[in-house]
């Protein structure tokens, strides 16, 4: 079989489309699955990122025959192409973001109040600003200038103009505070956006260059004929002042209907952010509140089960009682939590005698379950409370494979076969006794544990349980399984 570059040179030399075929056939699972854990399970953008990755390959075959596999260069080319993919995401995002903004800014304002109270301070807290700052707010809001002309005339780039424009901003925010206007730092660009859409009257602008250059050319010395010609140019402005006026007239019957509208749309806008607030604290509300239940919930099922515990003892005392009755013995109370003086059990420990089928809603019912059911005899039941790890079940079934023909049919799954071996165990045990139980995960749950067997030896082990689709288990571990292939080994 050809390898990565011998397929790369027969395409780089005569463009044979089998061996890029070949090469990407040999390789896509590698970048796809890159790409894939890269870009979050982005399964469109993980094909786009592939297809990108290839298209490159193929246009630096040439380039790349010397590489005797190709993996670590479509690996780090996967990397990079993922890195630019996100980049132009966030670019493309900001633009969004930006286009959203200055929709609100052309959209929104503010109320009258406050604007009124911003008026008188504004220009102060403006000369309160750095050189650099104010520069940024003027250029933006009073010059009303996108933020890529923004950073040209501060010689930055566009993204560095948005930043110092907030930053600005921000401060701003803290000087007008300082003076009574508490508003957020975006109603503020909100009605310094709304004073830029303010023209100046129509005709201002030529009357004030005529008396600029009246001003000049009379401090020049040439008084007289300079005024001759500003009032020439003074009545000229006046008939475009006239003109002009009528038209400003209708400009400002529009523009006060689209305030309106703007004033109308900024209500609902305001409307929609205090739910957005309320909904947040309700998030988080919520998950207090299931994180409250859950540890209710826990409790309840320790509860539950030591109510079970509690019926179970009482149980076999009625029994004991009965028979000491018929036997004219007295008979000693017993509980589900500590021996009885009489059973011959290390303090605290549970007789198995008085465990029950409890079900495997917890760790703790799956563990009595288990135990109830080995100390009975009862396989089918007991192989029900047990699992392994996947190696564990394939070591533990290939062993089961090797069995002659009977005993295959007897230990029909490693469950049953390991039930058949704690059921029937040599070593009878006569109590348990929990220790501890701790929870790695919301799935797992170890529990430090003291078996005593009937000969008196007290043993402590961890034993380790998971939540599966029809209730928790003890899961079996690695030592044990040895331990079963070992003694069936010895019996052949």
């Amino acid at each position: 079989m050809m390898d990565d570059a011998e397929l790369l040179s027969r395409y780089a030399g005569t463009h044979a489309e089998e061996a890029f075929a070949e090469l990407v056939q040999r390789h896509v699972n590698l970048v796809y699955r890159a790409a894939l854990r890269q870009l979050g399970g982005d399964a469109h953008g993980a094909q786009e990122v592939a297809q990108a990755v290839f298209t490159l390959l193929a246009r630096k075959a040439g380039s790349l025959t010397g590489h005797t596999s190709l993996a670590g260069w479509l690996y780090s080319t996967t990397h990079f192409t993922v890195r630019d993919l996100r980049r132009g995401e966030r670019r493309r995002l900001a633009r969004e973001q930006e286009a959203f903004t200055m929709q609100e800014l052309a959209t929104d304002s503010v109320s009258a109040a406050d604007w009124e109270r911003l008026r008188p301070v504004l220009d102060d807290a403006m000369q309160g600003l750095g050189d650099a700052d104010r520069e940024a707010l003027l250029l933006r809001f009073f010059e009303e200038k996108p933020f890529a002309e923004v950073g040209e005339k501060l010689a930055v780039s566009e993204d560095a103009a948005r930043m110092r424009v907030e930053r600005a901003l921000d401060k701003l925010h803290g000087l007008l505070a300082k003076r009574g206007v508490t508003s957020t730092a975006a109603a503020v660009g909100l009605m310094l956006a709304n004073e830029a859409s303010v023209a100046a009257p129509a005709g201002l602008a030529a009357a004030v260059t005529g008396s600029a250059l009246a001003g000049a050319a009379t401090a020049a010395g040439g008084g007289a004929i300079v005024a001759a010609k500003v009032f020439t140019f003074m009545s000229t402005t006046k008939i475009m002042a006239g003109v002009a006026g009528v038209i400003a007239v209708a400009a400002t019957a529009v523009t006060w209907q689209q305030r309106q509208a703007n004033a109308e749309l900024r209500t609902e806008i305001g409307a929609l952010r205090e739910q957005t607030a309320a909904v947040t604290t309700l998030r988080a509300e919520n998950q207090r509140l299931v994180a409250a239940k859950n540890a209710g919930d826990d409790t309840a099922r320790a509860e539950h089960e030591e109510l079970v515990q509690l019926r179970a003892a009482r149980d076999a005392f009625r029994k004991r009682l009965a028979q000491g009755v018929a036997s004219g013995q007295a008979v000693a109370p017993a509980t589900a939590t500590t021996a009885a003086p009489g059973d011959g059990l290390k303090p605290g420990m549970v007789s198995v005698d008085v465990l029950q089928d409890v079900g495997r809603d917890t760790p703790r019912a799956a563990a009595q379950s288990m135990m109830a059911a080995a100390q009975r005899g009862e396989v089918d039941k007991a192989a029900s409370c047990l699992t392994f790890d996947p190696a564990e079940r394939a070591k533990l079934e290939a062993f089961i494979a090797t069995l002659p023909e009977n005993l295959r049919e007897k230990y029909r799954s490693p469950e049953v076969m390991m039930a058949s071996v704690i059921s029937g165990s040599p070593k009878p045990v006569s109590g348990v006794k929990l220790l501890s139980e701790t929870r790695p995960d919301a799935d797992t749950a170890v529990q430090e544990v003291q078996v005593q067997y009937q000969s008196g030896e007290v043993r402590q082990d961890e034993i380790t349980f998971r939540r599966d689709t029809d209730g928790w288990k003890q899961v079996v571990s690695p030592a044990m399984v040895d331990r079963v292939v070992a003694y069936f080994k010895g019996k052949q």
